[in-house]
């Protein structure tokens, strides 16, 4: 299907053909020490596709993912969707026998793993039930082919696969709190719905374009990793990918990167407010703080609590109030993140305004699709 706007993309597929053809040199995701440029990732995930249908895993079949955050996970999510494949990103901070029971609940018949997982996996292997292949993301493993010697024997031809919007293209799960984790299913649509919705001057902090300088700090099974790069390919940005958060390096990314795009939970931006850093040039902010609802609140007056101390926002909201940070930079609004305003504010006193705005979003129907296995 060919697209003349990203927004008329039903697939992670079409968005990524979309972006390959109309930015292919610009850069999609630098982790560490590697670019790579939209035409080349795009060429990447097709081989991938190619991989995955040589390993007879095509429509529907799940792929499993166990390694820390990497450029590579997202040529696996692209390459899946283009598959019709579903990519399960695996929680790895999970015991082995959990890891085990996620493996064997999503029903992954191809199993990916970092390094530092290869001794789990291998304690597990006889437990795996449905698993055909494990391949190894760098290479060295004694038993195990290596991900990039897989991937480049595959034909680079998009394989243009049948997909639909409604199909599954992500499944995740959750912690397993009150039992064991359950795999909620996300479509197509639940990623690229919200991206059509009519943009709002009053909410610039979800404007993407390809301009934007993306940041991926949360982990890769979490929405906040794996949803956070799939929104920065849809927009043709700049996404830069660290391997696992590290408040310091985080913010030395921000910095140096000039990051305009991040997703960050309030445990971690909590984490940022005793680092000590020496910024290299003055930077002037005011920052806006905006409220998005997905409901009215029952008091509002609750809000007004967050201009008495910054630091302590994130125990005086209210669970249903997400707020979002408009750094003002020479007259340009940059989302640089909630918690880079209250590092700043907090250690070097920058001045800030506060300004109230209530929005309320209007849901995507068909968000998560449903459980597995329920």
């Amino acid at each position: 299907m060919d697209i003349k706007t990203v927004t008329e993309a039903k697939t992670l597929g079409e968005v990524l053909r979309f972006q390959a053809a109309t930015r292919p040199d610009a850069t999609a995701f630098l982790f560490e020490d590697r670019r790579t440029d939209y035409a080349t990732f795009d060429r990447h995930a097709s081989q991938v596709a190619q991989g995955l249908l040589a390993e007879g895993c095509g429509h529907g079949a799940r792929i499993a993912f166990l390694d820390k955050n990497s450029d590579l996970f997202y040529e696996l999510i692209f390459g899946c969707a283009k598959a019709g494949a579903v990519s399960v990103g695996i929680n790895w901070r999970l015991a082995p026998p959990e890891v085990a029971y996620v493996v064997n609940d999503s029903a992954a018949e191809v199993l990916f793993v970092g390094p530092d997982f290869y001794g789990l996996v291998e304690a597990i292997e006889g437990e795996l039930k449905t698993v055909k292949t494990i391949i190894a993301m760098v290479p060295g493993h004694e038993r195990w082919g290596s991900f990039e010697a897989w991937r480049d024997g595959q034909s680079a031809e998009d394989p243009h696969c049948s997909v639909t919007a409604e199909d599954i293209a992500i499944q995740m799960y959750t912690s397993g709190t009150t039992g064991h984790p359950k795999g909620v299913q996300l479509a197509h649509e639940a990623f690229l719905a919200i991206r059509r919705l009519p943009a709002h001057d009053d909410m610039a902090w979800d404007h993407w374009s390809e301009a934007d300088v993306s940041l991926v700090a949360m982990p890769s099974f979490h929405i906040g990793g794996a949803g956070w790069g799939v929104q920065g390919v849809w927009a043709g940005a700049k996404n830069i990918v660290l391997s696992e958060f590290e408040p310091g390096r985080v913010l030395e990314v921000i910095e140096q990167e000039r990051i305009t795009k991040l997703f960050i939970v309030p445990a971690a931006m909590r984490l940022c407010l005793p680092i000590q850093l020496s910024y290299s040039r003055k930077i002037h902010l005011r920052f806006r703080i905006k409220m998005i609802c997905n409901s009215l609140c029952d008091n509002i007056n609750c809000i007004t609590r967050i201009a008495a101390y910054m630091p302590t926002i994130t125990q005086s909201l209210p669970c249903n109030i997400c707020i979002r940070l408009l750094p003002v930079i020479d007259g340009c609004e940059n989302s640089f993140g909630i918690f880079l305003a209250f590092f700043l504010h907090h250690k070097f006193q920058f001045p800030f305004s506060v300004n109230f705005v209530i929005t309320t979003r209007i849901g995507v129907s068909g968000l998560a699709k449903n459980f597995n296995q329920c």
